[in-house]
């Protein structure tokens, strides 16, 4: 699972990295504001062997104190 702020590139990443091991098309949906991805999704296979898969939530915040 890649977690990070909105509109950083978690979904272009989980792309590039499928293409480079699966040379397929992307999977997940990428947009220039922030929003795109609005709930978790099925996972996305990245690589066959070994079968590695991610999942490409909505964007994560965390609070520190």
């Amino acid at each position: 699972m890649i977690i990070g702020v909105p509109n950083v590139g978690k979904s272009s990443i989980i792309n590039v990295l499928r293409n480079v091991h699966l040379k397929k098309r992307s999977a997940a949906r990428v947009g220039a504001e922030a929003g795109v991805t609005r709930a978790v999704g099925e996972r996305i296979k990245i690589q066959e062997k070994p079968a590695v898969y991610m999942i490409d939530p909505p964007e994560a915040f965390c609070s520190l104190r």
